[in-house]
């Protein structure tokens, strides 16, 4: 779990071990669907999510006639991408619409999240034991997804390619290239725009937050052996406990960079956006929703309701659920999927585990 002292590489994308220790931390958290997970879970369910959405960015950014180029995963973390990078078929960017909506909203979730602990452990945070407290009774993973490197290093990935996604809509729609875009994908690029103009808070101001917390840690691991690294992150990640190294980025983070941040914010509009969907909070307007909602954990959509009419045949969808985390999706055959990383989420879910047939 240590990844505070490098870049994101393949063992965040493609490691099955990392993998399936998260589906395990989320199994052995799962209490049944309608029952609100443990911190432990929230944390896990949070990165299986986060490691979806980078893996979509990434496998979307090689667009298919560069696939020869030899390319890697990694290689289209960089912020300098351009539109040639993208996969612009209208179908492919349209599996991205929840993925960026979803990713904004957690931006937002975890910042509001983050002022609440602020607010809850003022003129005490130097304790620690005080903030953990704060953190495990309010039950949000925002301190925590922002302290562990992986969730981190995800965050910061996703951002960069949220930023890539929105200069390249922003070509596509200003005058120089709107001539040479057709209207379908157009349409598509102002679908995207939507969620990230819409979010309270800005791409580079939660990048910027990101980049601000992981360097405060990677001062903090400066000349400390790698067993005492990966122990630290194993008690923030697994147990849920800060250890003591961390204090000075928990200190830096609730009484300077989050008050340093909302001057800039409309707080307001933080307050009322809505994230009852994202399963994150145990108020009662979200368990209303999980009750009332299914969401496909691929795409991130609403899927329709079993006597509502759906699917590419107008017909009842057909749906698949996973055989160890339980999550749902819809029910597409491989070899027609609309882009190459929906496709590649076909066969096995994103825990690791194959999917079933909802008969």
């Amino acid at each position: 779990m240590d990844f505070a002292t490098e870049s994101p590489n393949e063992r965040l994308f493609r490691n099955p071990l990392l993998q399936r220790c998260l589906s395990l931390q989320n199994a052995l958290d799962f209490r049944g669907e309608r029952v609100n997970k443990r911190l432990s879970g929230k944390l896990a369910w949070a990165t299986l999510h986060l490691r979806v959405a980078s893996v979509a960015f990434a496998l979307t950014f090689n667009n298919p006639q560069r696939q020869g180029q030899g390319r890697d995963v990694s290689a289209a973390s960089g912020s300098g991408s351009t539109s040639s990078d993208f996969d612009l078929r209208p179908e492919a960017l349209q599996t991205l619409l929840g993925l960026v909506r979803w990713l904004m909203d957690i931006m937002s979730l975890t910042i509001s999240d983050l002022f609440d602990l602020s607010k809850a452990t003022k003129n005490h945070t130097s304790d620690l034991a005080y903030v953990r407290q704060k953190v495990i009774s309010g039950n949000s993973p925002a301190l925590f997804l922002a302290l562990s490197s992986a969730p981190r290093a995800l965050l910061r990935y996703n951002c960069r390619s949220l930023r890539g996604l929105e200069t390249t809509a922003g070509k596509h729609l200003s005058s120089t290239l709107s001539t040479a875009t057709d209207e379908e994908t157009k349409a598509t690029f102002r679908s995207l725009k939507v969620p990230i103009e819409s979010c309270a808070v800005k791409i580079s101001q939660f990048e910027r937050i990101m980049t601000d917390i992981d360097g405060t840690i990677r001062a903090a691991y400066h000349n400390i052996p790698e067993a005492e690294r990966a122990q630290a992150e194993k008690l923030l990640f697994v147990n849920n406990e800060i250890p003591p190294i961390f204090r000075v980025a928990v200190e830096r983070l609730l009484n300077t960079t989050l008050p340093n941040l909302r001057n800039d914010l409309d707080i307001a509009k933080l307050f009322w956006h809505d994230v009852t969907w994202l399963g994150f909070h145990d108020d009662i307007a979200s368990c209303e929703y999980r009750r009332r909602n299914r969401i496909d954990a691929i795409r991130k959509v609403v899927l329709p309701k079993d006597d509502d009419s759906g699917g590419a045949g107008g017909g009842k969808i057909r749906l698949r659920r996973c055989t160890r985390c339980c999550a749902v999706v819809e029910d597409i055959i491989p070899n027609k999927s609309p882009s190459q990383w929906f496709g590649s989420m076909q066969r096995m879910c994103f825990c690791g585990t194959l999917w079933m047939h909802i008969s």
